[in-house]
């Protein structure tokens, strides 16, 4: 936590995967990278906040048959919690901004306090994680922000599962999000918690719906449920005239927002060059374009987007402002095309974070 304690602090549970469990604190730090970032003055700048790593016993298991039953490793965690916010003082904590993150079995855990427990943490992060959708509670079924590598979960029955999770969760007033990494392997979690964006995004998140300058005091809260706005982000494949700098970057992640799989051109783009998006339906609406990356470093500084319906004819959107890096524009009719085609004084690497339409 900060080092001088702040009233009216979120916090963030950590729970560690199968290799950290145990009384072994060198296990417990054997994945440092959570850590490493919540604890950084960059951070707690940005987000102060109370990290709680709890020790899990191994062979834990926090797996229950429905939603609202709890597990003893649950009940364990959430009482080790609040013994330690009551610790730290009257309404250092506040209570209506309790988040959980975990990678593995520690994402799968997270999973399961929302359902074990609806209502009581505001925002969830597991990586590395799959849950059923039946064991989403209806009354408060949570927000979750969920990253996986895309070899891990690239099944018909992993996506079927993971959309009728999405779905379940938004139909009954929550919030589903998911970031996906196109490489192999379980390590999901040292990109994900290197995400700008996610933070923000989770510690946006109240329990009960309020702002978040709103305070609380220590003591489990309710949750307000209302309906969710329907998921507006289209998925896009992509093509470029430069490719891009690596597998990370590829082209057909640049539109969710992500650090970690933002396109970066191989080479220097200028005038004649172009990054083109082919959505997966026809769209309208207020379109964005993000360039550069969440610290505005990398934004383009100077191009037009252009969009179109069948990849023929196409019609000007709007222009990339110099400040922002971004092109915002209200499109009227559905298009199935977005091209941005940069027009800087001088090449410079091309950088496309997100395209959002809402």
């Amino acid at each position: 936590m900060p080092p001088r304690p702040k009233r009216n602090l979120p916090l963030v549970l950590y729970l560690g995967g199968n290799g950290e469990h145990g009384t072994d604190l060198e296990k417990q730090f054997r994945q440092p990278t959570a850590f490493q970032i919540v604890t950084s003055p960059e951070f707690q700048k940005r987000h102060p906040c109370v990290l709680f790593a709890p020790m899990l016993p191994e062979g834990s298991v926090f797996r229950c048959a429905q939603s609202g039953w709890t597990s003893e490793p649950a009940d364990l965690v959430c009482d080790a919690m609040y013994a330690a916010i009551r610790q730290l003082g009257p309404e250092t904590v506040d209570t209506n901004r309790l988040y959980v993150t975990g990678l593995s079995y520690g994402g799968a855990a997270a999973f399961e306090l929302c359902s074990q427990f609806p209502g009581r943490f505001a925002a969830a992060v597991p990586v590395a994680a799959f849950q059923f959708e039946q064991k989403i509670p209806t009354n408060a079924p949570g927000n979750y922000y969920l990253l996986y590598n895309e070899s891990e979960y690239s099944s018909a029955y992993h996506q079927e599962g993971l959309d009728k999770l999405e779905k379940r969760v938004r139909g009954f007033g929550g919030d589903f999000r998911r970031g996906v990494y196109p490489a192999t392997g379980h390590n999901a979690w040292d990109a994900a918690w290197r995400e700008p964006s996610v933070w923000d995004w989770m510690f946006s998140k109240t329990a009960d719906g309020r702002p978040v300058n709103e305070t609380s005091v220590a003591g489990p809260r309710p949750v307000r449920s209302e309906p969710a706005p329907a998921e507006t982000k289209p998925v896009g494949i992509c093509s470029s005239s430069i490719p891009p700098r690596d597998e990370r970057s590829g082209p057909d992640r640049a539109v969710d927002g992500l650090e970690g799989t933002a396109f970066v051109s191989s080479e220097p783009v200028g005038k004649g060059d172009w990054f083109q998006v082919e959505f997966d339906r026809p769209v309208k609406g207020t379109v964005c374009v993000e360039s550069g990356n969440a610290d505005g470093r990398g934004r383009l500084s100077s191009g037009r987007v252009e969009v179109s319906s069948d990849g023929k004819f196409w019609f000007r959107g709007g222009s990339f402002s110099r400040s922002s890096g971004n092109c915002r524009f209200e499109q009227r009719s559905p298009v199935r095309f977005l091209k941005v085609l940069p027009e800087p004084r001088s090449p410079e690497i091309l950088t496309i974070r997100e395209i959002a339409v809402e």
